[in-house]
């Protein structure tokens, strides 16, 4: 008589071991992933706080050159085959010169790039729908949407400001029609860049912010830049976008 015994299957599974090892990759993954996210966020300010300072001198020396503002310069096309040409009137400001795509805020870097105080060719010109385009209408920057103008803020006869701020500034965000207004950083970023390039609080300095609205503000409090004065308030530490920056230069009209 043969007797016949089950076999004992083998269970097959991960160990201890394994299971301790598969963690630790996946920790190391996840590791890697957020810090290769903040190289790339830091970059990107670095990016934006260059583009600034580099701008404003490319700006002055325009200046010091031709005696006019770029993007208001009134005889830019006597100078450059086809540029076109601001009113003269000594501001950076929204002059459509019964033309939809047309505006000195956009002029700037046509005029910038055209002279070669900056790198790059921008039209300076909005689509035709009317809207800013970045790398095209001027810079453009790899978060969102994102681009910068420079233009005339507190201007009559609707003398808006900024923390009772004014003056000509470069304002950087995302593309919400003509302008890049739109809210792009996070109060966490523009801390960084304020703290890179100025004094690190959104109400004063040189570089200002303010909020896109919404629970997560750019400030705390979440106040009105129309309304409020300097030292109103700080940097919310949220991570949406929800900060528009502007980076107020020296001049006013000239």
């Amino acid at each position: 008589m043969v007797t016949h015994y089950a076999s004992k299957s083998k269970k097959s599974g991960f160990t201890l071991v394994e299971l301790s090892i598969v963690m630790i990759i996946i920790g190391l993954l996840i590791g890697g992933i957020l810090k290769g996210q903040e190289l790339y966020n830091n970059a990107v300010i670095a990016k934006i706080a260059s583009g600034f300072t580099n701008s404003e001198v490319a700006v002055e020396s325009f200046y010091d050159m031709y005696k006019r503002n770029p993007g208001d310069m009134p005889n830019a096309s006597d100078i450059w085959t086809g540029a076109r040409n601001g009113n003269g009137d000594g501001f950076i400001d929204d002059e459509s010169f019964n033309d939809p795509v047309l505006i000195e805020e956009g002029l700037v870097f046509q005029h910038l790039s055209l002279s070669g105080f900056i790198n790059g060719n921008y039209t300076g010109m909005l689509d035709a729908n009317g809207r800013w385009v970045p790398n095209s209408t001027g810079p453009g920057y790899d978060m969102g949407q994102g681009s910068y103008s420079l233009g005339w803020i507190g201007a009559a006869p609707n003398p808006t400001t900024w923390y009772g701020q004014s003056g000509h500034s470069f304002v950087y965000g995302k593309v919400q029609g003509r302008y890049p207004t739109g809210p792009l950083l996070s109060g966490m970023e523009t801390r960084k860049l304020d703290q890179k390039i100025d004094d690190g609080n959104p109400t004063s300095g040189r570089l200002i912010a303010a909020s896109g609205g919404g629970p997560s503000a750019c400030t705390e409090p979440n106040v009105s830049p129309a309304s409020a004065v300097a030292g109103a308030a700080e940097y919310a530490n949220f991570t949406g976008q929800n900060c528009t920056i502007l980076y107020v230069l020296k001049f006013r009209q000239r």
